[in-house]
């Protein structure tokens, strides 16, 4: 309270305003600061139950509680978010990438030769398995903010300064186009379709059994009942 005004705190993002109105839980600062106050208590949350569950031991040496590990190739993250994930695989295929990009421009390849190069790099780095990554908003964004800096290495269309002391900003629709690539969202959505065809196509029946029961509650369980007698 500052002098006769009370204020009301948001119970999404926190804010602490006159009055709580419909327009500002549809407002995109609500809607952002609410999403960035959800991973934070998620985080310490996960930490809270690392703290307090009882250690496991080798010997006499107990084993460290993480965040994030890796498990055949791929990070693991306590809160069950893909972003870390997706992160690493970005930054690995900026190497390869790296590298392909200084062979392929001292040997004077066009661009639409370095695009296709970078298409085949992306799919099989940048890409691997993320047909089963469930991302934030702000991991999507981040990748395709990589995405489209590649592309702009590959035309020579940088963001840059003019003498004027305004600014260039290549549009990036223009600049994939370019180099015949399309955003990142679209390969992971075809590989996401690729995934849902065969898996449709293959078990069908326990994909129609997965719909029906899948909301019937907000937060509903399946246990499945398996014969072990007949296994298959």
């Amino acid at each position: 309270m500052i002098g006769k005004t009370e204020f009301v705190q948001c119970p999404r993002c926190g804010i602490f305003l006159i009055h709580l109105t419909p327009e500002h839980f549809q407002s995109q600062f609500c809607n952002r600061q609410s999403a960035r106050r959800h991973r934070v208590q998620s985080h310490e949350h996960c930490s809270a139950i690392a703290a307090a569950l009882t250690p496991f031991h080798i010997g006499e040496d107990p084993i460290e509680f993480v965040s994030n590990f890796r498990y055949l190739g791929r990070i693991l993250s306590a809160d069950d978010s893909d972003d870390m994930a997706a992160y690493v695989r970005k930054e690995k295929a900026a190497r390869v990438w790296g590298r392909f990009k200084a062979l392929l421009q001292n040997n004077g390849a066009s661009v639409e030769a370095m695009g296709r190069f970078y298409r085949t790099i992306m799919q099989q780095t940048h890409l691997f398995v993320s047909e089963t990554w469930i991302l934030s908003n702000r991991a999507l964004n981040r990748l395709d903010r990589f995405h489209a800096r590649c592309a702009r290495g590959i035309t020579h269309r940088h963001i840059q300064q003019l003498a004027d002391g305004t600014w260039e900003y290549p549009p990036t629709h223009d600049v994939l186009e370019a180099c015949h690539i399309q955003p990142l969202s679209v390969y992971i959505q075809r590989r996401r379709h690729t995934l849902f065809e065969h898996y449709a196509a293959h078990h069908s029946v326990l994909y129609q059994q997965c719909l029906n029961t899948y909301g019937t509650t907000p937060r509903s369980l399946t246990w499945w009942n398996l014969d072990m007698h007949s296994p298959s």
